[in-house]
């Protein structure tokens, strides 16, 4: 049936459906909807360490093991959350 005939489900509830019916049966489609809400406020949160990297990077040097980690894992999170509002996977 695919995503066309359920309209009123956020896609990450069906998509889930769709791989494992299991999934249904054990009550673990519900939780979808939390785990994409989970990865927009990830991409929210690693736009935040951005910020707050090049912020304390203004004030005094970093090291740069440091400055790169943060940098990176913002970065990452940022595009896990934008790969979610892409695809549709977010829970509205």
């Amino acid at each position: 049936m695919g995503l066309v005939g359920r309209p009123r489900r956020p896609a990450c509830r069906a998509i889930t459906a769709d791989a494992s019916e299991l999934l249904v049966v054990f009550g673990l489609v519900p939780w979808a909807w939390w785990g994409g809400l989970a990865g927009l406020l990830a991409g929210l949160a690693g736009l935040a360490a951005i910020v707050f990297t090049i912020r304390a990077r203004m004030q005094e040097r970093l090291p740069i093991g440091t400055l790169v980690g943060f940098l990176l894992t913002g970065i990452a999170a940022v595009g896990l959350g934008s790969f979610l509002l892409y695809w549709d996977l977010g829970p509205f």
